[in-house]
């Protein structure tokens, strides 16, 4: 939704129009800009004369020669026109407005901003997904962020940082990293008010299955290790076989092994 512009655009009214008419021809609409759903743009009705009739209207719709208008906008009034009147696109005080809004309200400087509202991602629903992924861009994927500041094999980085700036300060991170033998490891970072000295990630996933949750998740050696209590409400399975129930009894196990 926006408002569209085209260069030095001037036709006639092709029939007279009264001030209530919502739907007014012209002569020859073809240097209008199209209209997807929601654009508009707005034309200038001016008899042009030494004691001008002018009138700004808002085009909404373009069909052939044929206008969907809202009257008396910017300030005039809608008024009659005769047959042959000039309609011309012009730079007005309305269109101008409507671009200083949008800008305040649907873009950010490429150089880095702030926003003091939400950042909210619609996107049309894509039945592509597959669990064969594709890595690369795809319909998909609603938000994309890229270190383009790494231009060797040495580490590099691409990050989201959160914080909830309340009494307790929690604040937290996710760190995709490419080190420097090629390996790709997605960190998870946390801490707030209570832990203000963490600086060590909580979580890691490296791309070849590993999985570590610790106090201090920077290196791997097992599938999944968990430095503290790890709780499976449905019981544990390896592979397929089930070892420990939901009622936490062990079972087709052969052999317990302790180290004392």
């Amino acid at each position: 939704m926006a408002v569209k512009f085209a260069n030095n655009v001037s036709t006639t009214l092709s029939a007279a129009i009264n001030a209530t008419q919502t739907t007014i021809s012209v002569a020859d609409a073809s240097g209008l800009p199209t209209l997807s759903s929601g654009d508009y743009i707005y034309l200038t009705i001016d008899t042009d004369t030494n004691s001008p009739t002018i009138e700004v209207v808002k085009v909404t719709a373009i069909s052939s020669n044929d206008l969907t208008v809202v009257r008396g906008q910017d300030g005039t009034t809608a008024s009659s026109f005769s047959s042959g009147t000039k309609v011309e696109l012009r730079v007005t005080a309305a269109a101008l407005d409507d671009i200083s809004s949008a800008a305040d309200t649907e873009s950010v400087s490429i150089d880095g901003d702030t926003m003091t509202g939400a950042l909210k991602v619609s996107m049309p629903h894509s039945t592509t997904y597959s669990d064969s992924l594709t890595w690369s861009e795809q319909s998909y994927d609603a938000l994309k962020v890229i270190n383009g500041n790494s231009t060797s094999s040495a580490d590099q980085f691409s990050s989201i940082f959160m914080q909830a700036s309340g009494g307790g300060n929690a604040s937290a991170r996710i760190v995709l990293r490419n080190d420097n033998s090629g390996n790709g490891r997605l960190y998870f970072q946390m801490r707030s008010g209570a832990h203000t000295g963490v600086t060590q990630p909580k979580m890691l996933i490296t791309d070849d299955g590993y999985v570590t949750i610790s106090d201090n998740a920077n290196t791997f050696n097992e599938r999944l290790f968990v430095d503290g209590t790890l709780r499976a409400e449905d019981g544990i399975k390896v592979g397929a076989t089930r070892i420990v129930t939901s009622g936490r009894a062990l079972q087709n196990i052969t052999t317990i092994v302790l180290h004392i």
